[in-house]
């Protein structure tokens, strides 16, 4: 007789044996009550993370505007003694406060009779909802502007052309040391007039954008230091018919005045170049017409508005085209449109030679005449009458897109390839693309909309 296995004391089962509950639930809890206490403290630290970046950004832009409340103080005392110097001051502020980036906005405020000129500084953070606001009393009275936090430069001068000088900032753009000099009539930067606002500006291939704070009723291209003070000038016609030029530091003179913006209801286009060993801003003249139509004038800043003729005679236009050597005997010449057509036309040693007919409404379809390649002669890019871009060279031309607005158009090394790309407006939507020779066309980035009037240049 064997013995059978003992039976199991009661409760002895695993299912039965809760002697280990207590530390499972404990440890459970445990977990559970540090988990809720660490969220509450990051939840507790990201908020004093963010109350602690709200400070710091409120502290960097009241120093920002209070910085640039002393720059307008200076100038307005530098301005008291002179009424027909330059004044420059620069201020460098931070590029951005607590990591990110912000915004100036300068504003006149209503002021009585009689009284110093007020003026309030907005300070905006743009990625947080803090402001920080100046204000400031001047004699002279400072100009509306909103730009980006970065080194300014305020200047004393008329920016709007209404007779009357102000201080005004613009942004100012540093440059590497030991930059080498760019060529001196290359394009390094595509004039147009935004859309949206009516102001005049330019965009590198890197998409910096550059705002003049002026309004422009034609334009012209930034490629030449015409005043001789280290930046390139844009030439443009305001609506009073003044063609002044202005360069990123908001420095304006007015080199003519009657200029013509839009002879035959399109808008003209301004050049700028070396024609006859002397360099010049071309234009058109309505004081000075030829069949009814504007002639050509040339304009310098230390020259006086001189008409281009021919045997004597002035020549009407519609547009300047621009300098280039388009019959390839090394020396350069004027390239226009032809007064009351959409010829396009050269002038060289004082004779007149077709080239081909443009495209025409809102503007005229041409550009600056450009070597597109190496060691190919000179080419004129234009928008023929469908809307397509092409490119004149010799006798003929061969088209390069389609779809373009019939206005000006501009070459420049877009793509940093070493060839030229056509820029051009599109006429579906007026954005700016740009088109290399035997490519795709493709949209500039920045979501950048031009007045079609103006085309680009």
């Amino acid at each position: 007789m064997t013995d059978g296995a003992p039976r199991p004391e009661p409760g002895a089962s695993l299912g039965d044996d809760d002697r280990g509950v207590s530390v499972t639930l404990g440890y459970t809890l445990t977990l559970s009550i540090t988990a809720v206490l660490v969220a509450g403290l990051l939840t507790a630290g990201g908020g004093l993370i963010e109350g602690q970046q709200r400070t710091v950004a409120a502290d960097g832009l009241s120093v920002s505007g209070q910085q640039l409340a002393a720059g307008f103080e200076d100038a307005d005392r530098l301005a008291a003694t002179t009424d027909t110097g330059t004044v420059r001051v620069n201020v460098w502020l931070p590029d951005s406060v607590a990591g990110g980036r912000y915004t100036l906005t300068i504003r006149n405020e209503s002021n009585q009779a009689n009284q110093p000129a007020l003026t309030t500084i907005v300070a905006k953070a743009e990625n947080m909802e803090v402001t920080r606001n100046v204000s400031l009393r001047t004699e002279n009275p400072v100009a509306n502007r909103t730009l980006r936090g970065g080194p300014v430069t305020i200047r004393y001068n008329d920016s709007d052309g209404d007779g009357t000088r102000e201080l005004v900032v613009v942004e100012r753009r540093s440059i590497a040391p030991n930059q080498p000099e760019p060529a001196a009539f290359g394009h390094e930067e595509i004039v147009y007039v935004d859309a949206p606002t009516g102001e005049l500006r330019s965009v590198t291939p890197g998409g910096e954008v550059t705002r003049y704070g002026v309004t422009a009723a034609a334009i012209g291209p930034k490629q030449v230091d015409l005043d001789d003070d280290g930046l390139r000038e844009v030439p443009y016609v305001t609506a009073a018919n003044e063609l002044r030029i202005v360069d990123a530091e908001g420095e304006t003179e007015t080199l003519a005045t009657d200029a013509a913006a839009s002879p035959g209801n399109d808008t003209s286009l301004i050049a700028v170049g070396e024609w006859n060993n002397v360099t010049s801003v071309f234009y058109l003249n309505n004081a000075d017409t030829v069949g009814g139509n504007p002639s050509i004038y040339r304009v310098s800043t230390d020259t006086a508005p001189q008409q281009v003729t021919v045997d004597g005679s002035g020549i009407d236009a519609m547009a300047i085209a621009g300098i280039g050597d388009m019959n390839e005997d090394n020396d350069t010449d004027l390239v226009y449109i032809a007064g009351g057509t959409e010829q396009a036309r050269y002038l060289d040693d004082g004779t007149e030679t077709n080239l081909t007919t443009v495209g025409t409404d809102p503007g005229y379809g041409v550009g600056d005449p450009r070597e597109f390649n190496d060691g190919e002669r000179d080419g004129m890019p234009f928008v023929d009458a469908s809307g397509d871009v092409r490119i004149y060279r010799g006798t003929a031309s061969s088209t390069i897109a389609t779809g373009a607005a019939k206005t000006s158009v501009a070459g420049i090394d877009w793509v940093d390839g070493g060839s030229l790309e056509v820029v051009y407006v599109d006429a579906a939507d007026g954005t700016i693309k740009y088109v290399q020779i035997g490519g795709d066309s493709t949209v500039i980035s920045g979501n950048i909309t031009v007045d079609e009037d103006k085309g680009v240049a």
